[in-house]
């Protein structure tokens, strides 16, 4: 992922081939461009996305040509992808009044901006919203590591075993988990 890149600011090995999932975002992260650029400089990419524009108007290069494959569902109906189930706890976030500074209408929004959105869903009311779910494997995405410990924190105290995973967790530890 485009964040372990960058806080371990080099690759293991030199790939010769690159696949940036979210290219609409990796693609345009300032720090792994730049670790790119000096450890795998000659390797060939693909970027994989479902929404090939960007809010701010930047624009892929032009050494990008952009195809469209097939859909997510189409994957899975051809067994390259494992359905899934998704469930959107973002009631909490939409029904919010905060507000975020008019910058975000120019880049994508930071993890401080994310968490000043997502304070209305406290680690109870999102714990109270994901007991229909609890019978799934479940993997939560959360806009900083800060958000993700208090989230693990109440999830633990209410006797639900889970972690935080992040750029600093090593690929055995991940394995683990």
């Amino acid at each position: 992922m485009a964040q372990t890149i960058e806080a371990r600011k080099t690759l293991p090995f030199p790939p010769s081939l690159i696949i940036w999932d979210e290219a609409h975002i990796t693609l345009f992260r300032e720090d792994t461009e730049k670790v790119i650029k000096q450890a795998a400089p000659t390797a060939q990419q693909v970027g994989l996305t479902a929404t090939p524009w960007r809010m701010d108007g930047q624009k892929f290069g032009d050494n990008w040509k952009l195809h469209q494959v097939c859909t997510t569902r189409q994957l899975i109906e051809g067994g390259y992808l494992t359905p899934y189930k998704a469930f959107n706890l973002c009631n909490f976030v939409i029904k919010s009044k905060k507000k975020v500074s008019d910058n975000v209408k120019q880049k994508d929004y930071t993890a401080k901006q994310c968490e000043q959105i997502i304070d209305v869903a406290t680690p109870q009311k999102v714990w109270e919203e994901w007991q229909k779910y609890r019978h799934l494997h479940t993997i939560g995405f959360v806009p900083s590591k800060k958000v993700g410990e208090v989230y693990a924190k109440y999830f633990t105290e209410q006797g639900q075993e889970c972690a935080v995973i992040t750029d600093k967790t090593s690929r055995k530890q991940r394995a683990e988990l």
